[in-house]
């Protein structure tokens, strides 16, 4: 009985030693329940914008979205065209390659002929007695001119045949003066601002093939140099900055 007694003593000795140094619950395991129990969830209305981190992308300061590319204009000019309806049918076939032509007209002094003349005949019966013997010796067509001491033999439009008909007028027994003359004549243009990188029509696809006298061809507008014009922003889109000049 003694024994039985001093057995039970013995096992509550050990098992009380057992649940004090080894059943004990680690630190650790207190620790980590501890920073469980602090743990707080931050509603949506709670959170800030350095809580969470943002799904919008911002563009950086560098990335902002590019000008739109200037387009850059020039003016230039078609002419001479010789009348208004020349001018419009030339107008015509700009608005076919959707072009439009600003008219304009100048008054330009133009060689008309060389003309041969005889001078001095300041009596008028010395001018009618020099278109008959001009007659006698084959040349027709010359004229006493009124109020003037001059007789007329003719206007050549090439210089070489005035001088002939000049000879001719020496050998019936008169001198003869050649000499250019000029009268002045209306001609037309047409003004034409179009992109620089749009090529010109041609002179011949404006003319449909007519033969002008004086060849119209296209020259840069006189006193318009071409200026840069800047195309129209999309709507939405950011300003260009502006330049310092």
């Amino acid at each position: 009985m003694r024994a039985l007694l001093l057995s039970l003593l013995l096992a509550n000795a050990l098992f009380l030693a057992w649940a004090t140094w080894i059943d004990a619950p680690a630190p650790a395991a207190a620790n980590a329940g501890a920073s469980l129990a602090e743990l707080q969830v931050l509603s949506a209305a709670d959170a800030t914008p350095s809580d969470a981190t943002s799904t919008t992308l911002h563009p950086a300061a560098g990335d902002a979205a590019p000008a739109p590319a200037a387009v850059t204009t020039r003016c230039s000019t078609f002419g001479p065209l010789p009348d208004a309806d020349a001018s419009r049918a030339v107008q015509v076939a700009l608005e076919a390659r959707k072009l439009s032509g600003r008219e304009r007209t100048a008054v330009a002094d133009e060689l008309e002929g060389y003309w041969v003349h005889i001078d001095r005949l300041a009596e008028e019966s010395a001018r009618t007695r020099a278109i008959h013997r001009l007659q006698v010796a084959g040349i027709h067509g010359a004229v006493a001119l009124a109020d003037t001491s001059q007789v007329s033999v003719g206007l050549f439009s090439e210089q070489d045949a005035a001088s002939q008909r000049a000879a001719a007028v020496a050998k019936a027994g008169y001198k003869a003066e050649v000499g250019p003359r000029n009268h002045a004549v209306t001609r037309y243009w047409l003004d034409v601002e179009a992109p620089t990188a749009v090529p010109l029509p041609s002179v011949d696809a404006l003319l449909s093939g007519a033969n002008e006298a004086a060849a119209p061809t296209w020259q840069p507008c006189a006193g318009m140099p071409a200026a840069p014009a800047t195309a129209t922003p999309a709507a939405g889109a950011a300003p260009a900055p502006a330049t310092a000049r």
